[in-house]
């Protein structure tokens, strides 16, 4: 039972919320698909997707949902059944999404860039038997091996033609799907609490995927809490410079904006010229990204800030944002950078600064309506810390998933007693302002001394010739337990491995200072820009 400590109530980041932002919010009990249909029935003419010179108005979208869902429905797609999405960001991955969930299905949210040994885990673990893919995904999808279960593969824009074998599976046109229709989607019984709408894998530090069940509640909800951070609705536009498939991108760039009536702007992640040139056409008044995004936003030759001056908002997440590449943003751009913090555990974003108050630099910010953050000593993980002490950050909130899928001894050691685990190592100022320090499992006890990687590559990353840092555990029989940093430097940049230590022992105690200093090329990112500790050696 966790013990609620001397700052647990009140909650004090509620003195530091935005006037304009509600304590709570009433979250409606209806699926995910249903704001985005109630929308396009009230305002069908206003725009909904935008993606390079082709835009959609919500009754557009509407249309596309409610044939694709009546053709998925023809196909036995429905309540107890789940489609695989693996698409890049392109309009029908959205048309997709609404409509396998207009079925009563699961939507299996899937990476692009997984390769055939990989979706054939998804395909096992989740059970899907079809799967909506693009001519750039169809690769991986027909080289399934038979027995994998894969019925039916979609085909949006192009790449396959309908008849063509995928070891035993049909393949379908997207297109001739949604002009032939089918039977009608009669409205499915979904309890929003309970039945799940959307799996979305998380990676692990070892072992394969797990699969996140997120139920139409959380996902709902989240959006409604992202949608009430930041003002803006109908005729605005928000950009996700991040993938849809990803809960960060599926909430903030796609549901957020679309239950408001705002219109989602798609960019497929083909780099920052693609990102500018989004900006400057779809002209977005929120900007949704991660810090190599921006980074490589701001870095961009030419970009000026009247392409960027539509931009009011940005939320940022995932890793931390260097102080730099901060400043050079909203610098160039205008717009207010609010830091944050989330999970796929829980749907994502769960905290941010505030839009219209105290915006603190390296801070992940204040809990979102409803949610409630508490740290928690590292030896129990049930009794609260003082403020400005560290120990494991702990959440509740309207939207925890519903468990990892198959997965029961994962899920009770995340969820425990209404509280997320999320294994992640911070601490809350006094004014109710978080701060995440490192991975739990990232902590380096170096003899008597506690070192976190996290923090020294922070310091890396203030050096002017480093351009990216990452730092993990290193161990061997003579030495123990030290830190080994990996370091790419800016172009035309030189620096020794001994400068670089120097530098280190000027900003940090002898024992958080790495052993072993590794100058490398690129380092190793997830879908989202994220430097992957554990795929260095």
């Amino acid at each position: 039972m966790v013990e609620p400590g001397p700052f647990s109530r009140p909650r004090r980041w509620l003195d530091s919320y935005d006037q304009r932002v509600p304590h709570s919010i009433d979250y409606p009990d209806v699926p995910v698909y249903r704001p985005v249909l109630d929308r396009a029935a009230a305002d069908p003419g206003l725009t909904a997707l935008r993606c390079g010179e082709q835009e959609s108005t919500f009754g557009e979208l509407a249309g596309r949902v409610e044939r694709l869902a009546s053709a998925l429905a023809g196909l036995g797609v429905g309540s107890g059944s789940s489609v695989g999405i693996f698409l890049p960001n392109v309009p029908e991955i959205v048309v997709s999404y609404y409509a396998v969930l207009r079925t009563g299905a699961r939507a299996v949210m899937l990476s692009p860039a997984l390769v055939e040994r990989e979706l054939a885990h998804t395909v096992e673990d989740s059970g899907f038997s079809v799967l909506i893919c693009a001519g750039g995904t169809l690769g991986a999808a027909l080289g399934l091996a038979d027995g994998s279960g894969l019925e039916t593969l979609i085909v949006a824009g192009g790449g396959g033609r309908a008849g063509d074998g995928a070891r035993g599976a049909a393949v379908l046109s997207f297109e001739d799907l949604l002009s032939a229709g089918g039977p009608g989607c009669v409205e499915p019984e979904i309890d929003p609490g309970e039945d799940v709408a959307v799996l979305i894998y998380t990676g692990g530090t070892t072992g394969l995927p797990k699969a996140v069940m997120l139920t139409h509640y959380a996902v709902v909800a989240n959006a409604m809490q992202l949608g009430a951070w930041v003002e803006y609705g109908p005729g605005d536009a928000v950009l996700a410079a991040l993938p849809l498939f990803h809960s960060f991108g599926m909430s903030a760039g796609m549901n957020a904006p679309l239950f408001k009536g705002a219109s989602s702007v798609l960019v497929r992640g083909e780099g920052p010229e693609e990102l500018v040139a989004g900006i400057a056409s779809g002209r977005p008044k929120v900007l949704v990204g991660v810090p190599s995004t921006i980074a490589s936003l701001v870095e961009q030759p030419g970009v000026t800030g009247t392409e960027l001056s539509s931009l009011e908002y940005c939320f940022v997440g995932s890793a931390p944002l260097p102080q730099d590449v901060r400043s050079r943003f909203e610098e160039l751009s205008g717009a207010a950078l609010l830091e944050g913090y989330g999970l796929t555990e829980a749907v994502t974003a769960q905290s941010a600064n505030p839009a219209g108050g105290v915006n603190k630099p390296g801070s992940i910010g204040i809990p979102f309506p409803d949610v409630d953050f508490m740290v928690v000593d590292l030896e129990t993980g049930t009794r609260e810390v003082l403020c400005e002490k560290a120990g494991e950050l702990v959440i509740k909130s309207p939207c925890l998933m519903k468990g990892y899928h198959n997965r029961p001894e994962d899920t009770a050691r995340a969820l425990r007693d209404g509280w997320l685990h999320t294994g992640d190592i911070a601490w809350m100022d006094y004014d109710g302002y978080f701060y995440v320090i490192d991975r739990m499992k990232d902590l380096v006890i170096a003899g008597a001394f506690k070192a976190y990687p996290a923090e020294v590559e922070g310091v890396l990353r203030t050096h002017p010739d480093i351009r990216e840092a990452a730092v993990t555990g290193l161990f061997d029989d003579f030495r123990g337990h030290s830190l080994k940093a990996f370091v790419v430097l800016r172009p035309g940049a030189e620096l020794s491995e001994e400068e670089v230590l120097a530098f280190l022992r000027e900003n940090l105690s002898e024992h958080k200072v790495p052993r072993v200093v590794e100058f490398r090329d690129e380092l190793p990112k997830s879908d989202l820009g994220k430097i992957l500790r554990r795929d260095l050696e």
